[in-house]
């Protein structure tokens, strides 16, 4: 989920990246991209312990992230946090702003430690491939508003109608499992994610303030993560159905 309606209340008067001189955007854009490339190692690292705690396998049995309940928990957690992504990202201290991108990355990786653990244990190269697949199209896509010049801001709200009809679906699909909800649906959020991997690099080349670059990171690293997790799961289904 994409907190849009907030995000645009506490940014409102700001002074942008676009005001600014040309080598104070070019060091905030900087800073944006090291936040996000230092995100996704952490990322990696909590997630791979996760993978090996027994939060998701215990013995013989399920750990609690393998569980309804421990789905749910890690859904509503990521939902809610972001809800406050306004009033926190808001506040004048850059500790808050860190705090909000820690919670981010820890409850992405609790979310999506069963799904890699499920991964690994169907084969051992689907991981790998939806890395470097997820890596080169979020690259392409981040990499066209700096290339072509264009603002894709206006997205923005069509987005957040289509986050919103999906994140409907998806909570739909909990009564049939947390994994199986269809080739349909995950290219669905890999569409629209897309989307918002355009909007937000708008976002962060022309929009955001010079105080911003966690948030921008932020961003960026969760549109990154949810469309690992749907290339997972595609592979997922296709190595099934060998």
């Amino acid at each position: 989920m994409q907190n849009t309606a907030t995000q645009a209340a506490w940014l409102q008067g700001a002074i942008t990246v676009e005001q600014e001189g040309a080598e104070a955007r070019r060091e905030f854009i900087q800073k944006v991209y090291a936040h996000l490339l230092v995100g996704l190692m952490v990322f990696s690292g909590v997630t791979w312990a996760m993978m090996k705690s027994p939060l998701v396998w215990s013995g013989d049995e399920p750990g609690f992230l393998c569980t309804m309940p421990g789905w749910i928990t890690c859904f509503v957690g990521m939902v809610g946090l972001q809800l406050m992504y306004g009033r926190l990202f808001s506040s004048a201290s850059l500790k808050v702003h860190y705090i909000a991108f820690g919670l981010t990355i820890a409850l992405q990786g609790a979310f999506c430690a069963p799904l890699f653990w499920f991964a690994q244990h169907i084969s051992d190269t689907i991981l790998r491939d939806a890395f470097f697949i997820t890596t080169a199209g979020f690259g392409g896509l981040t990499a066209i508003p700096f290339l072509t010049k264009k603002d894709f801001s206006f997205m923005g709200g069509m987005l957040y109608t289509a986050t919103f009809i999906l994140m409907a679906v998806g909570i739909m699909s909990i009564f049939f499992g947390p994994f199986n909800m269809g080739l349909f649906w995950s290219g669905a959020v890999v569409l629209l994610f897309s989307g918002w991997v355009l909007y937000h690099t708008s976002q962060i080349q022309r929009h955001l303030p010079l105080t911003a670059y966690v948030f921008g990171a932020t961003m960026l690293f969760i549109d990154f993560v949810v469309l690992l997790r749907q290339v997972v799961i595609i592979l997922i289904s296709l190595a099934s159905n060998d």
